[in-house]
């Protein structure tokens, strides 16, 4: 059912996020970036686009299992892949760690997250 307010910062869920990436399984993911770095005289704005491409959110019995096919720096993009270590990663909460870690990740980073 989600959570937030529909009309501005809304969070549909996982159960939804798997059932859009299972109808369209060749669908991409386009991150968009904008870092703005400011000095005494001047901005500076850069863009960074990358495209990850037929993404998947796997079912609750998966633990929401996130995995995608390749990586494509599209526009201005120094930092890589740095998705790759998620791929295959399962959704950690604090009441449910799934990321492998000794820690529980969530709980250090107050957030439910791929880890």
């Amino acid at each position: 059912s989600g959570f937030g307010n529909v009309t501005s910062e809304f969070w549909s869920g996982l159960n939804h996020a798997h059932y859009l990436t299972s109808q369209r399984p060749d669908e991409d993911l386009f991150i968009f970036f904008t870092t703005i770095k400011y000095t005494s005289m001047h901005r500076h704005q850069t863009f960074v686009d990358v495209k990850y491409s037929s993404v998947q959110i796997q079912n609750e019995s998966l633990n929401f299992s996130l995995t995608f096919d390749q990586y494509s720096k599209i526009y201005n993009f120094s930092l890589g892949d740095f998705m790759a270590g998620l791929n295959g990663s399962q959704f950690s909460t604090f009441d449910r760690d799934n990321d492998g870690q000794s820690e529980v990740c969530s709980t250090k980073h107050t957030a439910g997250v791929w880890f």
